[in-house]
């Protein structure tokens, strides 16, 4: 994900007065209401100023100004959308009367409308401007889900000064028809008030942290998986192997993925789960023969936030066994680094406890390193854990690497998520549509659940600990974030380059309906054949179907022309003969001349 830098709010205030100097001359209350809309939000801004000290007066013609913001970073509908608000404003003083007002585009995309007071505001009176827009550019819909944002104060916004105090109040009102709540970021309570929710924010709660609320409980991804595969051989009793990653189950926390199969071709030789869940289908294809194996489907994902992980439990609740597999060092992950033990070191102190651990660990990562433009869209090789401590440069995947390679320091067990991640307030991840995203999980020990966190999105100002409904797995990785690939590929044979997979996910509004296969279902179908990587193995099965087709031909052309037994016999025994002996030949020259190639491919991670 891009940094998102801060939404800030100014209110700009011309006036004029004598020259004595009081303190709180001027009162400003702000009242914001965002009434929120299927595709949009219809915002009323009322904003009331008063003088409140004798002598004092505010000039008729002082400039008074609003800002409409539109959060989206690249947002491809920005200027339509900007077009659409612009159409929709009504500026009123408080006597109903309209008002007049001009407007200016900043450089990120926001709506600056300037008005100027029509009167002049005197001691003890109070003057009202009232904005009245619909903004486009505050909800983004997203499959099933909606994520709207009420725009932040700069951390330094001066609410009051020797002269002047602001006080603003922001209610968001959003109907139940739209669906459940699923978070509030920051924490704030659900009203209810008749069909509506309704969330009230003080200014400091938006102080330094743009609010963020995703309505809907339940999101649905359909996939799409491509690998191309390549004529290695003439040869047609040799099969070339691919093993491909597979979007799997997974519980993690609060987060329910539930994967189902609506194609698969052709079809799998066997498939596999590994010690990490992660699912595995191997292909098996002619050496002679080139296409594209494709895969389907569809998954559904859930949130439970009535599952509290906050109150975590401590590292020695978490078994020795998990410890060990999910805290040594590793490719990337250089736990056992000096600078790396001396910082969880540090970090940790005398905590046990450990969400606090992972929240000061996120905390310290977000804060240490930026996220790269230059990378991400340049060269983007990884580089690790270490040398993103030391001032590499970043994406998702130096994020999660670093927080898990401290966390493991720590003796926290911590491991990569790989899968399409995507940021409403980000328009490139939103329709990107691959995968191409890195998180981290850690174990939970008092839910005896590992736990999505993704340091990444920290950027935008919002810890992101517990996962939510805008990433959809492929497979996680303990070993190292190389292990296991996305595509293994055995290739027999000269010739021919071999093809990265491809792979889309989109977010859906609705579950589709096709016919499936749950991943119990397709696994029991297609189920682990030990021995699959043999070479002997390989070759007799493609010799099988190769002299199974022979053999049907040859009965079929005895039978036409009619034989004795005998013959018959001996055509078979002959054919059998020829059949082994050309396995032999086939198996000694491919061993001789060296011609078995294997890649291993994993997509490429940038980072949303």
């Amino acid at each position: 994900m891009k940094k998102i830098i801060f939404l800030s709010i100014f209110f700009a205030l011309g006036f004029l007065i004598n020259t004595k100097v009081s303190a709180k001359i001027i009162e400003k209350t702000y009242d914001r209401v965002y009434d929120v809309k299927d595709d949009h939000i219809e915002i009323t801004e009322t904003k009331a100023i008063s003088v409140t000290e004798n002598n004092f007066f505010i000039q008729a013609g002082a400039e008074e100004s609003f800002t409409i913001f539109n959060p989206v970073q690249d947002d491809p509908e920005a200027q339509s959308k900007a077009a659409q608000t612009l159409s929709s404003i009504v500026l009123t003083d408080g006597s109903g009367n309209n008002l007049s007002f001009t407007s200016d585009t900043t450089a990120t995309g926001n709506l600056i409308i300037k008005t100027k007071i029509n009167t002049g505001i005197y001691s003890g009176q109070t003057y009202t401007i009232r904005l009245k827009y619909s903004s486009y550019g505050l909800i983004i819909k997203s499959g099933a889900l909606r994520d709207m944002y009420v725009p932040a104060f700069a951390k330094t916004y001066v609410f009051e000064d020797e002269q002047s105090v602001e006080k603003v109040t922001t209610k968001v009102v959003i109907p139940k028809s739209l669906g459940d709540i699923n978070f509030i970021r920051p924490v704030a309570n659900i009203q209810q008030d008749g069909s509506n929710n309704v969330i009230n924010f003080t200014q400091e709660d938006l102080t330094g942290a743009t609010a963020w609320i995703q309505i809907g409980t339940t999101q649905y991804y359909t996939f799409n998986i491509e690998q191309p595969y390549i004529a290695t051989s003439s040869i047609p009793i040799v099969y070339n192997q691919y093993k491909i990653i597979l979007p799997r189950d997974i519980t993690s926390g609060p987060i329910t993925q539930k994967v189902f199969f609506t194609g698969i071709s052709p079809e799998p030789f066997s498939t596999e789960v590994d010690s990490d869940g992660n699912l595995t289908a191997t292909f098996r294809v002619p050496v002679n023969e080139e296409g594209v194996i494709k895969v389907s489907g569809y998954a559904v994902l859930t949130q439970n936030n009535s599952i509290d992980f906050v109150n975590s439990g401590n590292i020695d609740q978490i078994s020795s066994e998990l410890i060990t597999q999910n805290t040594s060092a590793a490719k990337y992950w250089e736990s056992d680094s000096s600078e790396i033990e001396d910082l969880a070191k540090t970090l940790k102190g005398n905590e046990t406890n450990v969400y606090n651990l992972v929240e000061s660990a996120y905390q310290y990562v977000v804060g240490k390193i930026d996220y790269s433009e230059v990378k991400k869209f340049g060269l983007n090789q990884r580089q690790g854990a270490l040398a993103t401590l030391q001032g590499g440069a970043a994406v998702c995947m130096e994020y999660s690497d670093l927080f898990i390679a401290i966390l493991r320091a720590m003796g926290i067990p911590a491991r990569a998520a790989f899968g399409s991640g995507y940021s409403a307030l980000d328009g490139l991840t939103s329709s990107t549509n691959t995968v191409n995203h890195q998180w981290a999980e850690v174990y939970i020990p008092s839910i005896k659940s590992w736990v999505g966190v993704d340091t990444t999105w920290g950027e935008n100002g919002d810890t992101l600990i517990g996962g939510d409904l805008n990433h959809f797995y492929t497979h996680v990785a303990s070993v190292d974030p190389e292990t296991p690939s996305s595509t293994e590929a055995v290739l027999y044979g000269r010739g021919g380059t071999f093809k990265d997979r491809t792979i889309n996910v989109a977010a859906q509004s609705t579950k589709p309906t096709e016919d499936s296969l749950t991943e119990e279902q397709l696994t029991a179908r297609y189920p682990t054949r030990q021995g699959s990587d043999n070479f002997l193995e390989n070759v007799l099965t493609g010799a099988s179907l190769f002299f199974y087709n022979i053999n049907k031909s040859i009965n079929s052309f005895l039978s036409t022309i009619g034989v004795s037994s005998n013959l018959y016999l001996a055509v078979k025994i002959i054919f059998v003969v020829l059949l082994f002996t050309l396995v032999i030949l086939v198996r000694v020259i491919i061993k001789r001349r060296k011609k078995v190639t294997t890649y291993k491919t994993n997509e490429t991670i940038y980072g949303n």
